[in-house]
């Protein structure tokens, strides 16, 4: 940076002016001439720094155009790549769409022989049972006619014998009942 134009003369009047001794004055105005010459900038310094800001500036946008055309192209190569790997994917799970349908036909097939295999048994089995619960309720049945045969006998000998009781008690008592009647006739006809 080029040095600023100061005045030091004027600064160390007006120091002087204020009370200030003049060696004084003198050393602050040239200490302060050093110190803004090099850290104040001039206008042609800020005219310098304003180009080269411009220049960097330029070839940054000139990087991000360059990086954003990189960008571009890799994105597109990703649509690209990305498109393929869809179009694969969607290959492969029709394949596997057939493949699964395939499966499970053939699966349908076989739990359905398998299902009349075992509807098969399973009329197989409840005829046999069907042939045993007969079987036995008829061996039920005859051993129940058996039994009932028996008590049908015993009652009928019980019976016979209760009638047969029954007659002897009945004619005794008519015996009885027709003696105490006569008897009874004769003591009226004693007593009139």
């Amino acid at each position: 940076m080029s040095g600023l134009a100061f005045d030091t003369l004027k600064f160390s009047k007006r120091l002087r002016e204020a009370g200030m001794p003049e060696l004084q004055a003198e050393a602050q105005a040239e200490l302060l001439a050093e110190a803004l010459a090099d850290r104040l900038a001039s206008k042609e310094d800020l005219a310098r720094l304003e180009m080269n800001m411009r220049v960097e500036l330029a070839k940054v946008h000139a990087d991000l155009q360059r990086d954003i055309k990189a960008l571009d192209l890799e994105i597109a190569n990703l649509r690209t790549e990305m498109s393929a790997i869809d179009a694969n994917l969607r290959k492969e799970m029709t394949g596997m769409d057939a493949n699964l349908r395939k499966e499970m036909t053939g699966m349908d097939a076989n739990l359905r022989k398998e299902m009349t295999g075992m509807d098969a048994n399973l009329r197989k089995d409840l005829s046999a049972m069907d042939a045993n619960l007969r079987k036995d309720l008829s061996a039920m049945d005859a051993n129940l006619r058996k039994e009932i045969s028996l008590i049908e006998a015993n009652l009928k000998r019980e019976i016979a014998a209760c009638k047969a009781d029954t007659l002897k008690w009945t004619a005794g008592m008519f015996v009885a009942q027709t003696t105490l009647i006569i008897g009874a006739m004769f003591a009226m006809l004693k007593l009139h």
